[in-house]
């Protein structure tokens, strides 16, 4: 089982995602309405973006290997596992490379190449399709499902991770400042996983098509990335077609679908470390850890390679199938042995290493910057009287009435203080102050409040 993980890309991201982030992000939720979010993004990527893809292309796998045999006379009995960068026009303008791809596929009458070619590109790019179709489908409803469901259920508008920590005036405040343009940001999202579900297999094909005469041309560099995007077994897609769902489609949605600037600045913090640590941070720290393991047992692997150097000489752990075919090549059964452990261990400590990162450090980073960036906020905006609190504000009882000319007056009482007889108590009563202050903001007077020693109205007071 732990072989299959390392080699097939889905599986060890869903190791990351289930053992490392998830149960982390969920334990470290800032309320029951976040910890819900999450598991609900964990399962619309099972269920939608995983499950449903292979539902269909392991039957559809399974039932064109066997056709596509037999139509054409094959003796390669899985010919849709063939590599991308193989089904390469450019084949027919060169004999030796055409009579390779014969002899890989099977395929004894060479006349018959083309419409094969054709027929296996089709599928492949149509299952690329398939998987990308899915993923958009579920970045697209996920986010508009999740915000909804949030605010029918909590009853509160805005980012669900600062529910704890801002006032409900803030709180509120907050999400009103991105509800302009939001339907235009929905569209936004929605032109963002069009274009990551249609343009991917459209390059590809214009890559794959194209039959470059010079070596050192673009349109021949570029057919160097056809390698990243071949499925396991033909089937289970690459990191790098994750990546490139992520960048076009998860990442812009989530920014689009924020429901405040706090929730958007953890999304650009999470989609950049998380698509680092996604795609490349395991293999860093796998070889950092494989650096480190031929350093100590340089001799006992008798010069079997755990690592190789890669981007700018930074070692990067090989695979186990690669380091094994060595360690068989020396026929010594400590070599094998050791090999086999050594190359185990430095794929679980990046998988592990990655998984601490994101699940602990990046999801505690990011609350701990939201609540200071809460704090700093209310610090900002104090109460127009901090002697008065919310609870006795809405306690408070006063009424306002119309004055014979017509115009509205506030009736507020005055209290007779012992050492004079008539003062004005906006200057001299917190309470009354607030009062007033409270009915010119909202439009409605305070009620409640059981006033010392009630005398006249404001505005009927002796004068001398």
């Amino acid at each position: 089982m732990e072989s299959e993980i390392i080699k097939n890309q889905v599986l060890n991201r869903a190791v990351i995602e289930n053992i490392g982030f998830l149960p982390w992000r969920t334990a470290f939720a800032r309320n029951k309405f976040e910890r819900v979010e999450a598991l609900m993004d964990s399962v619309s990527w099972w269920v939608i973006g995983l499950a449903l893809p292979l539902l269909i292309q392991i039957p559809l796998t399974r039932h064109l290997n066997p056709k596509i045999t037999k139509q054409y006379q094959l003796s390669n009995k899985t010919p849709i596992a063939i590599g991308l960068e193989k089904l390469n026009w450019q084949v027919f303008k060169n004999p030796a490379l055409k009579r390779q791809l014969c002899q890989e596929l099977g395929l004894k009458n060479a006349a018959k190449l083309r419409p094969l070619m054709r027929q296996l590109t089709t599928i492949k790019l149509g299952m690329i399709f398939i998987d990308l179709f899915f993923m958009g489908l579920k970045q697209q409803l996920y986010f508009a499902a999740r915000n909804w469901f949030t605010e029918r259920w909590s009853h509160k508008k805005g980012f669900s991770g600062t529910f704890n920590l801002a006032t409900d005036k803030q709180q509120t405040d907050n999400a009103k400042a991105l509800e302009h343009g939001k339907k235009k940001r929905e569209k936004l999202a929605l032109i963002g996983n069009l274009f990551s579900v249609v343009a991917l297999p459209l390059m590809l094909l214009g890559i794959m098509s194209r039959a470059p005469k010079n070596t050192k041309s673009i349109a021949h560099k570029l057919k160097s990335v056809l390698p990243f995007v071949n499925y396991h077994k033909g089937v289970y897609l690459t990191k790098w077609l994750m990546l490139w769902l992520s960048a076009f489609g998860w990442n812009l949605s989530s920014y689009l679908y924020a429901r405040d600037n706090n929730e958007r600045r953890e999304t650009i913090t999470r989609s950049a470390f998380t698509d680092f640590f996604f795609v490349v941070g395991d293999d860093l720290f796998s070889g950092l850890a494989a650096w480190m393991f031929q350093k100590r047992h340089q001799k006992a692997l008798d010069g079997v390679k755990l690592y190789e150097r890669k981007w700018l000489g930074v070692p990067i752990g090989r695979m186990l199938d690669e380091v094994m075919v060595d360690a068989q090549k020396t026929g010594k059964k400590s070599v094998i042995a050791l090999a086999d452990q050594l190359a185990r261990w430095h794929f679980r400590i990046g998988i592990l290493t990655t998984s601490l990162f994101l699940g602990i450090g990046l999801t505690l980073m990011n609350n701990q910057v939201t609540k200071r960036k809460v704090l700093e906020e209310q610090k900002k905006t104090p109460p127009l009287n901090p002697k008065v609190s919310p609870e006795a504000l809405r306690a408070t009882n006063t009424s306002a009435t119309v004055s014979p000319q017509g115009s509205p007056s506030i009736n507020l009482p005055q209290v007779i203080y012992p050492s004079t007889r008539y003062q004005n108590p906006l200057l001299q009563d917190s309470t009354q102050t607030w009062a007033f202050y409270y009915q010119n903001l909202y439009g409605q007077p305070p009620s409640g409040v059981s006033w010392p020693i009630v005398s006249r109205p404001l505005g009927n007071q002796p004068h001398g």
